[in-house]
């Protein structure tokens, strides 16, 4: 991901300037923590105290958490104050499509809405960006890149999906649904409640997931939890901790009359009798994107 970095240097011959001859103004320059410029916010510094609290919740508000490491206290010293701050993730998905209108590649970031990222750094040799676009404005949810196809490529050809996500949560697990105690009792930016149920809805588990920068975590840890024993293939690879505590349902690899699945996570559940009525099995289908018919 590329970052478009800005420093107080580069807004001094700007409007920032207009600004440095007023004693009774600061400019706070804020940049998420990737060093992407947000916004410019001026500020009287009649009072010290009040105008560094002033920032504080007018960014909070925003969404924005001022980063620990920025050093607000001391803005007095200069006219102008970089600060960074944690600002909320999202996904972008970035859908390669060829020449011939398929999609060969998906690639899945988490972003803030600001700064770009590059969309040439991971693709294949065997495809080239069209009109050599180098990247596209993080504030998209999902964007298409063309691309075509170097000769002796065809559609068989697919690269696998490759998920961009950096951040992993501390896990602490806890005793229910609604518990929000989080690893060792510290404080976290992000935290939420997930709980792992099977297909009955009998409870497996449940944890607290928490990360001091980013909503967006991998699921990757709870999922080796499950592996052995269900079937994971309908679980997130992320999750979004700002969307509050969430149930997952897993499917047992053993499954009886006494033991039957509910549908959830895009899954339909089929029970099976034969023409005597008699129980045969519990079958679950996967029906994300899929039309399903049913023959008499």
């Amino acid at each position: 991901m590329t970052a478009a970095v800005f420093s107080f240097g580069a807004f001094i011959s700007g409007g920032l300037n207009a600004h440095a001859d007023d004693s009774s103004s600061h400019t706070f320059v804020i940049f998420d923590r990737s060093g992407n410029f947000i916004e410019n916010k001026n500020l009287s510094n009649e009072y010290d105290d009040w105008t560094g609290n002033q920032l504080k919740e007018e960014l909070r508000q925003e969404g924005f958490i001022v980063d620990s490491k920025s050093n607000i206290d001391n803005y007095y010293n200069s006219p102008f104050t970089d600060v960074s701050v944690i600002a909320p993730k999202h996904i972008l998905t970035l859908n390669y499509v060829d020449q011939n209108g398929k999609t060969v590649y998906v690639e899945k970031h988490a972003v803030t809405n600001y700064g770009q990222t590059d969309v040439q750094k991971n693709l294949s040799d065997n495809y080239t960006v069209d009109n050599d676009q180098k990247s596209v404005n993080n504030s998209n949810t999902n964007y298409t890149v063309k691309v075509t196809a170097k000769d002796g490529i065809n559609d068989s050809f697919q690269q696998k999906e490759n998920d961009i996500f950096t951040d992993t949560p501390a896990v602490n697990e806890v005793s229910s649904s609604n518990d929000l105690s989080t690893q060792s009792g510290n404080s976290y930016t992000y935290n939420a409640n997930i709980t792992i149920q099977d297909q009955t809805g009998k409870r497996l588990g449940s944890y607290v997931l928490s990360n001091e920068d980013s909503n967006i975590v991998s699921f990757d840890e709870i999922i080796e939890n499950y592996n052995n024993d269900y079937d994971t293939s309908g679980l997130p690879k992320y999750v979004d901790l700002t969307q509050g505590n969430q149930i997952f349902t897993v499917n047992s690899h053993n499954v009886d009359e006494d033991n039957k699945p509910i549908g959830n996570n895009d899954k339909v559940v089929f029970k099976i009798i034969d023409q005597h009525g008699n129980f045969v099995e519990y079958l679950t289908f996967n029906t994300y994107g899929k039309n399903l018919k049913l023959l008499n």
